[in-house]
């Protein structure tokens, strides 16, 4: 019979839940030795998504680290967007999943060139000793472990630039005033290192004296961190609003790994090698700027940025990381602009800033798919339901999809997985009411008797669930709540021509936000059914959510219809970029935007 929805106390039938799905990585905006690393990590069976956030690191490392011509260490590239405002390649990332998801792997292949320049300078410098020369020991360019105040003592020897590894983040974070009294300002301290604010350490040291001992002064850190953290651990990040929460960019796992076991594995490509290499040993400082191109795409990106951080409608994870959102996406589109031309300089490139965006919009989509640590708990009963509630979700999450793409869960499997420490059949139905309260319309019977135990799930027939033909008592099935695809607020892209008395005037343009994360060759790119196959361990529903249709207009049409707009004040952060026009152009396509970009700048 057709499945029925139970009502609610109040007599209101109970709504069933959609969460956000996980968003799709933009592997095809990326371009150079960064593309070949991310096409070789899809053949070898890694996350791409992983790959490329450790990538992304390995290359900010790289970019920050340079040995002038006297020997001495001192700044790498960095950019100026305007004459006031220095941008650095430093970029904090968290991969979040579960043991077994591939962050180390994924970590340890990104870093290999920088673990092999190492090795090649302790090489020389051992020769060197064996030869009679008195040489101090390089330094590393990536640790592993350390101290927070040790932290300041390594960037100083190294100029200011470093990469911090840790298979597990959470090292890291709990080290910030482990041995301090109430925590000390070692979370401060590390908000500073992202910002790039000079680092002044004075302590006192051995012995007596009226000075003292330890004075150690970094003028421009460039501190990068990439590390591991399971979904239990989200927490030591810090609560919603901390700084400290909004400075990691999350990255969710792409695929289930696949490790190659065979004789046909391929090495890391030598293009990504011989780019790294490329930044470690080059020997000046360069500075970059935003062509025209770069910063319309930046600017209107900042701009809706700062809109959607007014409106106050996302999570306030979502909007504590829009605050840092324009800082994020031009160190990005900084790191792989080096990638690809390594230690040249010049203008940004249009491509590297729109992967700077769609990257940005990606790390909010993982926030959003994430979704809030915050709960409502008027005793410690719920605090201990929540969280085994939570469990639940994500234990559910991790199976394989059945029939209908949905992924569930039977009763007696909870009862057998000890889900959140429900052992007994008393508490476990107690965990299946609280999820059933968080969740509706997420568990379905079979039978009266099992319709009163859970008042609010969904009566079906016994053949139409899973497991329901075989012997036995009925099942009562637990559903993962549907996710659907992520689709972002359409950007509105404004381009100013930037000479000429009969200058284009700004232009406001949608853009296709599914084509903004998906594959150009894949029809069904940024589609529900495509984030099931990316994100295995969410729950879709294909074709619930089918993306809106994509309006192809004439650029001159959108050109004329935005002419006339007024504009709206500048985004904070942005000083000197043209402000944007206040209401939408009709729609076209991405390659009419791209057209009109390159016509404008």
């Amino acid at each position: 019979m057709a499945a029925v929805q139970a009502e609610d106390p109040a007599g209101d039938p109970a709504e069933e839940v959609i969460l956000a799905g996980a968003p799709e990585f933009p592997h095809a905006r990326a371009r150079g030795p960064l593309r070949d690393l991310l096409d070789w990590a899809g053949r070898d069976g890694l996350p791409v998504s992983y790959v490329a956030a450790a990538a992304e690191v390995a290359g900010a490392g790289a970019a920050a680290a340079v040995t002038g011509l006297d020997g001495r260490p001192g700044p790498g590239a960095t950019l100026k967007p305007t004459p006031t405002r220095t941008v650095l390649p430093v970029l904090w990332e968290a991969l979040i999943g579960e043991s077994g998801d591939g962050k180390n792997p994924s970590i340890n292949h990104a870093l290999t060139p920088a673990a092999e320049y190492y090795a090649a300078l302790l090489a020389d410098w051992d020769a060197r000793c064996q030869a009679g020369d008195d040489c101090p020991r390089p330094q590393a360019v990536v640790q592993s472990s350390i101290g927070a105040e040790a932290i300041t003592r390594w960037l100083s020897a190294t100029g200011g630039g470093g990469i911090l590894r840790n298979g597990e983040l959470a090292s890291f974070l709990k080290g910030l005033g482990q041995y301090k009294s109430g925590g000390g300002s070692d979370r401060y301290d590390a908000m500073d290192l992202w910002s790039g604010d000079p680092i002044s350490m004075e302590r006192v040291g051995p012995g007596g004296g009226r000075r003292n001992s330890v004075q150690i002064y970094v003028r421009q850190p460039r501190l990068s961190v990439i590390g591991g953290l399971v979904t239990g651990n989200l927490k030591l990040l810090g609560s919603e609003t901390d700084g400290l929460r909004a400075r990691f960019l999350p990255v969710l796992p792409s695929s289930v790994i696949i490790p190659r076991l065979d004789e046909t594995g391929e090495k890391i490509p030598a293009s990504w090698h011989d780019a790294i290499m490329r930044l470690y040993t080059c020997q000046q400082s360069r500075e970059w700027g935003l062509g025209g191109e770069a910063r319309a795409i930046i600017r209107a990106a900042a701009s809706e940025w700062a809109t959607r951080k007014r409106e106050g409608t996302d999570p306030a994870t979502v909007r504590t990381m829009l605050a840092k959102a324009d800082e994020q996406c031009m160190r990005i589109a900084l790191v792989v602009s080096e990638l690809e031309n390594p230690g040249k300089g010049g203008l940004i490139p249009g491509w590297a800033a729109e992967y700077a965006v769609a990257r940005i919009e990606y790390a909010l989509g993982c926030w959003l798919a994430l979704g809030s640590d915050q709960t409502m708990a008027f005793s410690r009963k719920d605090e201990v339901m929540n969280a085994a509630v939570s469990d639940l979700l994500r234990l559910i999450e991790r199976r394989p999809a059945g029939k209908n793409e949905r992924k569930w869960m039977a009763r007696r499997d909870i009862q057998r997985s000890q889900v959140g420490g429900a052992t007994t059949s008393f508490l476990v139905d107690e965990l299946i009411r609280a999820y059933l309260r968080a969740y509706p319309g997420t568990v379905t019977v079979c039978t009266d008797k099992d319709l009163v135990r859970f008042p609010r799930a969904r009566l079906a027939d016994r053949l139409e669930i899973p497991g329901g033909p075989s012997r036995g008592p009925a099942p009562v099935i637990v559903w993962a709540p549907l996710r659907h695809a992520p689709q972002p607020k359409r950007t509105h892209y404004a381009l100013r021509k930037l000479s000429g008395p009969d200058s284009l005037p700004n232009i406001g343009l949608h853009v296709p936000d599914h084509v903004s994360a998906g594959q150009p060759n894949d029809p069904h790119a940024g589609t529900p059914g495509t984030a099931t196959r990316q994100f295995l361990s969410d729950s879709f529903l294909p074709d619930s959510f089918p993306p809106e249709p994509d309006t192809d207009s004439n650029v001159r049409s959108a050109v004329s219809a935005a002419s006339s707009r007024r504009d709206d004040p500048e985004p904070a952060g942005l000083t000197g970029l043209s402000p944007l026009p206040a209401d939408p152009a009709p729609p076209c396509s991405t390659e009419d935007f791209l057209r009109a970009v390159r016509l404008a700048c």
